[in-house]
């Protein structure tokens, strides 16, 4: 410390250098203070930051509310499609999936779906009812909580004209048009990305063309365009583009995979309704291997797209698998004796138009939903069996109803065989029909976060 013994400067020296060195001790003092306020600043948001990535818990925890956003070590993907198909109405004990309850902290990215139809005259997508309109924007407010999250709108759907979409992709110049208005249409209600559900290009029983695919293929190019060329506002990113694809080679082919996988930045295989019961007999809708009908399964159809991307240069990394939280529901030509063990797969069935499932609520005939199965189990106490090869549970109840879906087990097992061939995600449909403590989010979630 200066004294003034020591200065030789005169009086007014002495005052003018004790000023300074009180001003710089001061100006240490204030800037140890901020030092400490920022440490503890820092420490509070590290604290939200390890909530949020590497302190999550393995489940669903503060419901849709839970401030943190999905993000997985790597850059494999939890996809979840948002369609409420499940009416309050009907099923009462059940709450009905609004935005606010979606478990949105468990994905990466969550598909709204559909948009409206195209129209026939403006070849653009209709505007939606207002009462849509605003459910949209409650589903992109999500981000609001969830900074992370990729929200996507589906266009197309299990609609019964495809018309529309077929007569429009056929033409160079509706195309072009419809590209730019749908890049438009989802940046005006905060969409991310859209997804294109075509079901099916070439599907003339549906008023398409045998010349589907080909449009298809152009349809993908010119949305890779408008969605390339769109001049982008500060933060801004570019939209997500995706599509979906069956579960095989049937209608799998008319997708153009090879020329269309350049133009995505994934494709959703369809890994459900891969058997049917369209078929004479019951089965898993999502087999996982499966030796007989035909070879389908899900395996078939991974290698079937996966040597249709490599032809053209393209890896596994563009692929999600699609899983489905909905059962397969069959009534059997054979019923069942009181007392006797329900038969095993391959068991003769009816085909055909299915009636509504006995105890099930979502009135979907030849579908139940998880929380439907998981409540038949519980008061029937069915005998429930494992079907290894095809990876599905499946029980025998009230004498003809067979039903065959998968459980946290199988789905584990899916999943683990799509990552080990290099696939970087799964999509799943029906995240209303979960069980109410989301027990098949949760076993998803925690495998794909596992596997990062």
């Amino acid at each position: 410390m200066l004294q003034h013994d020591d200065f030789s400067g005169g009086v007014d020296e002495y005052l003018r250098e004790r000023r300074r060195q009180r001003c710089a001790t001061h100006g240490a003092a204030a800037a140890f203070v901020i030092v400490i306020v920022a440490i503890a600043l820092c420490a509070a948001y590290a604290k939200q930051i390890g909530a949020a990535f590497g302190a999550r818990p393995s489940a669903p925890a503060g419901g849709a509310g839970a401030a943190y956003p999905t993000k997985f070590a790597t850059d494999n993907r939890m996809i979840g499609y948002y369609y409420p198909t499940i009416s309050s109405g009907n099923c009462t004990s059940v709450p009905q999936l609004t935005p606010e309850t979606v478990q949105a902290h468990l994905y990466t990215h969550l598909i709204y779906s559909f948009s409206p139809p195209v129209s026939l005259t403006t070849w653009v997508l209709e505007d939606p009812s207002e009462a849509e309109a605003n459910n949209y924007r409650a589903f992109n407010a999500l981000k609001r909580s969830h900074p992370l999250l990729t929200t996507m709108l589906s266009v197309g759907g299990d609609i019964p004209s495809v018309a529309p979409m077929s007569q429009m992709s056929a033409d160079a110049s509706r195309r072009q048009t419809f590209a730019k208005a749908t890049v438009e249409f989802a940046r005006r209600y905060g969409f991310d990305g859209l997804d294109f559900d075509w079901e099916f290009p070439g599907d003339t029983s549906r008023g398409g063309s045998t010349n589907d695919p080909e449009s298809f293929a152009a349809l993908m190019r010119a949305m890779r365009e408008a969605i390339d060329s769109e001049v982008l506002s500060d933060g801004q990113s570019r939209l997500v583009l995706s599509t979906i694809v069956p579960g095989g080679p049937g209608w799998g082919k008319n997708y153009r995979v090879p020329e269309t996988v350049a133009y995505v930045d994934w494709i959703n295989i369809l890994g459900y309704n891969v058997l049917g019961t369209w078929q004479p007999y019951t089965g898993c809708s999502a087999a996982l291997h499966n030796a007989d009908k035909n070879g389908d399964s899900q395996a078939a159809a991974i290698a079937y797209f996966l040597d249709q991307a490599n032809s053209t240069g393209h890896g596994p990394g563009k692929f999600n698998l699609g899983l489905s939280f909905w059962g397969i529901a069959y009534a059997l030509k054979t019923p069942v004796p009181t007392g006797q063990a329900g038969p095993a797969m391959n068991a003769p069935a009816y085909t055909g138009a299915q009636k509504e499932a006995n105890a099930g609520c979502t009135r979907q005939p030849g579908y139940l939903a998880y929380f439907e199965i998981h409540d038949i189990v519980s008061k029937k106490q069915p005998v429930v069996q494992l079907d290894t090869v095809q990876q599905c549970e499946y029980f025998t109840y009230d004498a003809d109803q067979f039903v065959a879906y998968d459980d946290a087990k199988t789905l584990v097992a899916k999943i683990d065989y799509a990552f080990s061939l290099g696939l970087k995600g799964v999509s799943i449909w029906g995240i209303d029909a979960d069980s109410g403590d989301h027990k098949l989010t949760s076993a998803v979630f925690n495998r794909v976060e596992a596997v990062s």
